[in-house]
């Protein structure tokens, strides 16, 4: 993945189809936006707080810094998503990141 970006938790045991990722620099509403308008649904949340667009008060207690929070969007994946699909994502998330 280009645009820096950083996958948080990378290194601990985790749900492998779930990641939490920050696209330094972008707002995360700014590219939940550009997601869906790509038909690529992703969020700015945890599932449980979904609809909300509050900063993660995971990653709060976590340390990031609230203007860090507010860079990382949540994407799932299953194993009914496709190989085209995730390079349309990464095609996305690099013209996304290059602004």
């Amino acid at each position: 993945m280009n645009g820096g970006g950083n996958i948080f938790g990378s290194k601990q045991k985790r749900v492998s189809n779930t990641s939490l990722i920050k696209m330094p620099n972008i707002n995360n509403l700014i590219q939940m936006m550009e997601f869906d308008l790509n038909d690529i649904c992703i969020s700015v949340g945890s599932a449980c707080s979904s609809g909300k667009t509050n900063t993660s008060h995971v990653l709060l207690a976590c340390g990031v810094t609230e203007e860090d929070a507010q860079k990382y969007v949540r994407i799932s994946t299953s194993i009914y998503n496709t190989k085209n699909e995730m390079l349309k994502f990464l095609e996305v998330w690099n013209n996304l990141s290059k602004r």
